[in-house]
């Protein structure tokens, strides 16, 4: 008798060697994030070749095992590959050499081997289970709607072409609706301590800190409780810090945060994404100046919401570290009073320097001027450092005039209000009478030191 199977003609063997399928071992449950995305198996023994006792029927050795399914996964509208699920043969009975299990195979919609050229036999009135592996591959493929996905699988052996029997069996997917946001701390700390950190801003960068999960697609907003605020008073609006969530593959969102409800991604399709939390100030910004000391602190709240079901959120502490910071530089290293001509010790000499002095405060501040020695030096002869006066003529704060210039401090800058970086301009005066006072002196370079000393309360 010739059948005809799927378009193929094979001769039949014998209607009494049976296969027949045990379903109840046929379901993988989708019910994790690990589920989702990592391999998951079932194994049992699915499938019974049964050698009848009729007509001396027997399994030669060198049959097949192939299986063919009908459709890809369904569950109502929605389908998953059916290739995402691969299936393999363990176990013909008890283990015998030369099974001819050719290992993890994808199931297909044509016939795919699971068993070639067996060496196992049946003969009459034998039994064996044949113990089947089904297992998901993991990944995108599976980002469905929660459902149970079904296809059913034909199940044929065949002899050399001779047809024996087949049989079916369902296997389903089951998925549930899985939703994950976890951080890997609980809070975020930078500082803002330095001259640079103001002038040029703080970026801090939390590697693979939060790791999401959605089947369904979803959307991420985050939120602050509150403006940045230190215990004892202050704040600082919480605007001025940014936000970037950055996937370790797709596209980096920066968002400025506020204490509304911010999306930095919409209907962003089923996904395992691992953000980098990225925290960041600009520099040159007021708003983290003339402030008292301290850490200022606020509570930013990550919401992840799928397509349906029930929104999840997480908290986390961020900690913006603020010190008090100055620091000065001296532009021009060299002031050179040059006598070199008669009319230098009769005139005053005055050298001017633009841009000589460079400051930068958080808060008002001070500079004052004194020399390391009461003099300066050539060899044993000294001139006395107080004939050079020092002033700046730039306009800032309030100022004075340094006549008397010694080894003791004197303020020659006051009040000055915070900076990012002010220049100043200076100028040194020896005056006539001084210059007159130095004919006869011995010839040479007379050196000593000046410092310039900025304070703020």
């Amino acid at each position: 008798m010739l059948c005809l199977i799927y378009g193929n003609s094979f001769a039949q063997q014998s209607n009494d060697v049976q296969i027949t399928a045990n379903t109840s071992i046929s379901t993988l449950t989708i019910n994790s994030v690990n589920t989702y995305t990592s391999p998951l198996a079932v194994t049992g023994d699915l499938l019974k070749i049964d050698v009848a006792n009729n007509n001396g029927a027997s399994l030669n050795t060198g049959w097949r095992l192939s299986v063919r399914a009908n459709q890809n996964f369904t569950s109502g509208s929605n389908t998953i590959p059916i290739n995402e699920v691969m299936a393999e043969v363990n176990r013909v009975g008890s283990p015998y050499a030369g099974e001819g299990s050719v290992g993890p195979v994808a199931l297909g919609l044509t016939d795919q081997n699971l068993i070639v050229n067996s060496g196992y036999s049946g003969a009459r009135k034998s039994q064996s289970n044949l113990n089947i592996t089904f297992k998901t591959t993991g990944g995108s493929n599976l980002f469905k709607p929660a459902g149970t996905y079904t296809a059913t699988l034909t199940f044929r052996i065949t002899y050399n072409g001779a047809y024996y029997n087949e049989t079916t069996a369902t296997v389903n997917l089951v998925l549930t609706n899985v939703t994950s946001l976890t951080p890997s701390s609980g809070s975020a700390s930078f500082s803002i301590t330095a001259p640079t950190h103001y002038q040029n801003g703080v970026t801090l960068n939390l590697a693979g800190n939060l790791s999401a999960f959605s089947n369904l697609p979803f959307s991420i907003t985050a939120q602050a409780s509150q403006d940045l605020t230190r215990t004892g008073g202050g704040t600082i609006p919480v605007g001025n810090i940014k936000l970037t969530l950055s996937p370790q593959t797709g596209t980096a969102v920066t968002k400025t945060l506020t204490t509304s409800s911010t999306t930095f991604y919409l209907n962003t399709p089923g996904d395992a994404p691992v953000y980098d939390l990225i925290f960041s100030s600009d520099g040159g910004n007021n708003a983290f100046m003339n402030l008292t000391p301290g850490t200022y602190t606020t509570s930013i709240t990550f919401t992840l919401t799928p397509q349906s079901g029930t929104a999840i959120n997480i908290s986390r502490t961020l900690n913006v570290i603020i010190a008090q910071a100055v620091g000065i530089t001296l532009n021009n290293s060299a002031v050179n009073f040059n006598y070199s001509t008669p009319s230098a010790y009769t005139s005053a000499q005055t050298i001017s320097q633009s841009l000589a002095l460079t400051t930068f405060s958080t808060k008002p501040y001070t500079i004052t001027v004194q020399a390391n020695s009461n003099n300066l030096t050539n060899g044993a002869n000294t001139i006395p450092i107080s004939d050079v006066e020092v002033l700046t003529t730039t306009n800032v704060g309030t100022l004075t005039t340094i006549t008397n210039l010694g080894t003791t401090a004197r303020t020659m800058i006051s009040n000055a209000p915070y900076t990012f970086g002010q220049n100043w301009d200076l100028k040194y005066t020896i005056s006539a009478a001084k210059s007159q006072s130095y004919l006869g002196k011995p010839t040479g370079v007379y050196s000593g030191t000046i410092i310039y000393t900025i304070t703020s309360p």
